[in-house]
């Protein structure tokens, strides 16, 4: 009996739960609104995100916004009215006959809205289990078709499904603001997008001021950041065609929570839940480094903050350069940048140095086309005075496009794991090799570099034997002319005194000869006696 009546209740308890779940409220109609003065709320279908109003950290402000519903910290992912806060609990959010979203304060007015435009029959607002809050026709689920959207008005958080980038065709762009202050979610002082001057590049502004760049997606990854890839929680979504420019999360496990932040410190976070721990886990954390902060070694400087360079200046210049102002480099104000040793002429006979290992320089100066190849690219620089570098764009099936920079090269560092080359202007005449990079020269550069060494060291060596062997001479004879106030005889015996010298050879006599112009080498005719033996006058 006992067991009846267990079963029973378990069953009521059930059927309770059932249908909580299947009256849980995830969308909005007409008449239907959420008031923050009686805690009314939408959630989405499998109750992982929430909509409600709320004041953050110490503030008394009342922001309506959406959150994780089952994750502890009250996690905010998306405001509605940062801009105008409420001062008390007399908001309400619905949306009108036209579809658009409302929220509304205790007087009655407008302090946020949605602003879609469309003119629509039957219009719901429904929360989705992405975290997206859309406005669709109420029999239309198609994304396609949706009037209004959440993703595409950001705050500071990047969620997996989100676009983030351009629709080129709307000129809608989708980029991250952060909140002022842990308690204030109003917008803050940095900015996060895809900027579109140049080559495209994802940038973090302080102001107008960049603060940190990733280099330019290659194909397989971004530059100077391969470690994004490194994770069993999400991979990327890259989209670049005449529509659309954009990059999105793909979760690798789908239940997994994982999102991006700009913090108001201006830092990009990459975090994932851990049910174990109750916690957001850093996955990745950016900037990571002083080399990451924008062109901290100024004009054609490379950062390197490697283990191998423990200890030195991070700074250093591309081969072929030096330091604009070297007094100040020295105090470590690396601001200037560097300069070339020696000034192109810009010609035919300029050459390519390439380097492995770096992540690209800023794109905002630059050109590219897809369809080039790597040898097409490097003519197109040649002939352009103004370009200084280039470089594949993608680098799947042994690389495709070309990128070509103009202007100063900025904001390079060294990095492991690249698989691109910059190849960057040297001009006519530079030899010299890379401490980064190994230069790649033509062959008969380094042939005809071989003979010229090859004839030099046969030369000194001849020379060298030649005068050991005269000295040798000298020696075993005794005998060398005076050089003044005596005359001076040559192997013929003709006098060369007050003549002009023929050369600087000494000349040579058997021991006869010697024998009759010293007196049978006469202590008389002896001037004295150094490192090559007794030296004899001859008498006139």
């Amino acid at each position: 009996m006992e067991s009846t009546y267990f079963i029973l209740f378990c069953s009521i308890l059930m059927l309770f739960a059932y249908t909580n779940l299947a009256n849980a409220i995830d969308t909005i109609t007409v008449n239907q609104t959420i008031r923050d003065d009686d805690n009314s709320t939408i959630m989405s279908a499998k109750e992982t995100f929430q909509m409600v109003f709320f004041s953050p950290g110490n503030s008394k402000s009342r922001f309506l916004g959406i959150w994780y519903k089952n994750i502890a910290n009250l996690t905010v992912v998306w405001v509605a009215n940062r801009d105008t806060p409420l001062t008390h609990t007399s908001g309400m959010l619905m949306i009108d006959a036209n579809g658009v979203l409302v929220l509304i304060n205790g007087d009655n007015k407008i302090i946020w809205s949605s602003n879609s435009s469309n003119t629509v029959m039957s219009p719901v607002a429904q929360l989705l289990d992405t975290g997206n809050l859309v406005i669709r026709y109420a029999n239309d689920s198609n994304p396609e078709d949706f009037l209004w959207q959440s993703f595409d008005h950001l705050g500071d958080t990047i969620l997996p499904g989100m676009k983030f980038g351009w629709d080129l065709v709307k000129h809608v762009e989708r980029y991250l603001i952060s909140w002022k202050s842990p308690d204030d979610p109003s917008p803050g002082n940095y900015t996060y997008g895809v900027y579109l001057k140049g080559y495209s590049q994802r940038v973090v502004w302080k102001g107008s001021a960049m603060r940190f760049r990733f280099g330019p997606w290659n194909g397989v990854q971004f530059g100077g950041k391969s470690n994004l890839m490194q994770n069993m929680v999400f991979t990327y979504d890259v989209v670049s065609d005449e529509k659309d420019l954009y990059y999105m999360f793909k979760l690798l496990n789908s239940s997994a929570a994982m999102r991006m932040i700009l913090n108001s410190d201006g830092d990009l976070k990459i975090l994932t839940w851990t049910n174990n721990m109750q916690g957001w886990d850093n996955t990745v954390t950016l900037p990571t480094d002083k080399c990451d902060d924008f062109d901290l070694c100024g004009a054609y400087g490379i950062c390197n903050n490697t283990e191998k360079n423990y200890g030195r200046d991070i700074c250093g210049c591309l081969d072929g350069f030096e330091p604009k102002f070297s007094e100040k480099w020295r105090l470590a104000d690396h601001s200037n940048g560097c300069v070339r040793k020696s000034k192109s002429m810009c010609g035919n006979e300029d050459s390519f140095q390439s380097y492995p290992n770096l992540k690209f320089p800023d794109t905002r100066n630059s050109w590219f086309d897809r369809s080039l190849t790597l040898e097409e690219c490097a003519a197109k620089c040649l002939k352009n005075c103004s370009c200084t570098a280039y470089g594949n764009i993608d680098v799947k099936e042994g690389g495709s496009g070309c990128l070509l920079w103009f202007n100063d090269l900025l904001d390079i560092r060294e990095y492991l794991g690249n698989v691109q080359d910059l190849y960057v202007r040297r001009a006519a005449g530079e030899l010299g090799r890379s401490t980064i990079g190994r230069a790649k020269k033509p062959l008969w550069i380094i042939i005809i570099a071989v003979l010229v060494v090859t004839v030099f060291l046969s030369l000194f060596i001849s020379t060298v034997y030649r005068k050991r062997t005269l000295r040798g001479k000298v020696l075993e004879c005794g005998f060398v002319p005076r050089l003044s106030g005596k005359r001076r005889f040559n192997v013929q015996g003709e006098s060369t005194h007050n003549s002009e010298k023929k050369g600087l050879e000494l000349p040579l006599f058997d021991l006869v000869t010697i024998a009759e112009a010293t007196n049978n080498l006469s202590e008389n005719n002896k001037l004295g006696e150094g490192g090559f033996g007794p030296v004899y006058m001859i008498p006139r």
